[in-house]
């Protein structure tokens, strides 16, 4: 990598170090938000590294069985709510 990728990368892990970190939420209530974001993004990898930190933080199974459920209610909501914006077009 080049050093302003390096540089940039540095950045970012900072960053979600920063974001992950306790607050308003918990660091395990953040781990299972963002296994809910992945099954919506859909990135394998990021799938992977997330389910493994919301475990490696106490999540249950169950618990993110429940996130993924509401990311997949979220998604289907959002297809169904864009497909009313077809309607007008068939007319």
């Amino acid at each position: 990598m080049d050093e302003l990728s390096v540089k940039t990368q540095q950045m970012f892990d900072e960053f979600s170090k920063q974001i992950f970190a306790d607050g308003a939420l918990s660091e395990k209530m953040k781990a299972i938000i963002a296994v809910a974001v992945v099954h919506v993004t859909q990135s394998p990898r990021c799938t992977d590294a997330h389910v493994r930190l919301a475990l490696q933080l106490g999540a249950t199974q169950e618990e993110l069985i429940e996130a993924a459920w509401v990311a997949a209610s979220m998604r289907a909501g959002a297809a169904f709510t864009h497909m009313r914006s077809m309607f007008p077009k068939l007319r």
